[in-house]
């Protein structure tokens, strides 16, 4: 128990590591703490302390003869590494941290950790703070990344015509689909913004006569010629009002047979310890502190979406925690 409630320091050790880019340092091989403090510009004492307090975790391993080295969790910090948390780690440590110190306020009075923290939502704070922004929507790509690859192998998207992908961010899913199924075409509906980074990411990959981005509030309208529209990970961070109305929006855009792919993680109807459960605990919680949002169980879901008028049709499991629920309407 002392260890769990300790884990505020180990998140910022964790923090520490990543701003420093100590992995990225230690990832030629393994050096002196002396020679990795002058690397990164801190002083050799403390940083060799915190290193040997990350290590006790698995992160970093500490050689007989003092070196400092890398370790399979260590490199998960590193810069551009497959599956890097890095970004994670710089967004957790910072704005996430500290609105985090507000949750009894949020849990007391109501509203989010965040605002009571910074006197403003999440994402008007990020309006004004391009590096705030940049470290949140780098983290949500990378974590988008992986999940879009998990979800393209488990989902049958060959005859999904056109898939409108509903506040998709830089279009990590969309361009995951067309990639895997060159007989379908994506729509990519974002604020303006980020429509400009999903157009970059598009043209790039050459997939610009297959997919058209739109810059539009999603609270607002969808494009009505979808045949599969998609909520990746979008219904989490909204509370049960505003998810209900973007549902909505899907609801009034979907033609008859249209469907809707709902990706999130689903808490188990009862109390669950394990691994598993300890994630979706963890999200849940900060999804709670920032944004107001929530990770809900499939009842949850299914309620949220018949308030919508629309029903599940089957549930799926993806790689790495996720469900996608495929909902049709009910009319």
């Amino acid at each position: 128990m002392s260890v769990l409630m300790g884990g505020f320091a180990a998140s910022q050790m964790l923090y520490v590591s990543a701003r420093l880019k100590l992995a990225d340092l230690l990832a030629g091989g393994p050096l002196t703490a002396a020679d990795l403090a002058q690397e990164c510009g801190a002083k050799e004492a403390p940083l060799r302390r915190m290193v040997r307090g990350l290590a006790a975790f698995g992160v970093f391993e500490i050689q007989e003869d003092g070196r400092i080295a890398n370790s399979w969790l260590s490199d998960c910090l590193r810069t551009g590494a497959q599956d890097s948390l890095r970004d994670m780690a710089l967004l957790y440590g910072e704005e996430h941290y500290h609105a985090m110190s507000e949750l009894l306020q949020a849990v007391k009075r109501g509203g989010t950790a965040f605002e009571h923290a910074y006197r403003k939502p999440h994402f008007t704070y990020l309006a004004s703070n391009p590096e705030a922004a940049k470290a949140f929507y780098e983290a949500q790509s990378a974590a988008a990344a992986g999940s879009a690859v998990a979800v393209v192998d488990a989902y049958d998207f060959t005859r999904a015509g056109t898939v409108v992908d509903v506040g998709g961010g830089n279009g990590q899913l969309v361009r995951a689909i067309l990639h895997a199924n060159p007989g379908v075409s994506g729509i990519l509906v974002e604020s303006a913004g980020m429509a400009r980074k999903a157009r970059a990411r598009i043209h790039a990959e050459g997939l610009d006569e297959r997919c058209e981005v739109q810059t539009a509030d999603i609270f607002e309208s969808l494009p009505g010629d979808g045949d599969l529209y998609l909520l990746g990970h979008v219904v989490h961070g909204l509370d049960d009002e505003r998810a209900e109305h973007v549902l909505r929006n899907c609801h009034r855009a979907m033609r008859p047979r249209a469907r809707l792919l709902v990706v999130e993680r689903v808490l188990a109807e009862q109390p669950a310890t394990g691994l598993a459960a300890q994630h979706a605990a963890v999200f849940d919680a900060v999804a709670m502190a920032v944004s107001g949002g929530r990770e809900r169980t499939l009842d949850e879901h299914s309620a949220l979406l018949s308030s919508a008028g629309l029903k599940i049709v089957e549930v799926l499991a993806a790689g790495g925690g996720d469900s996608i629920i495929e909902a049709a309407r009910k009319d």
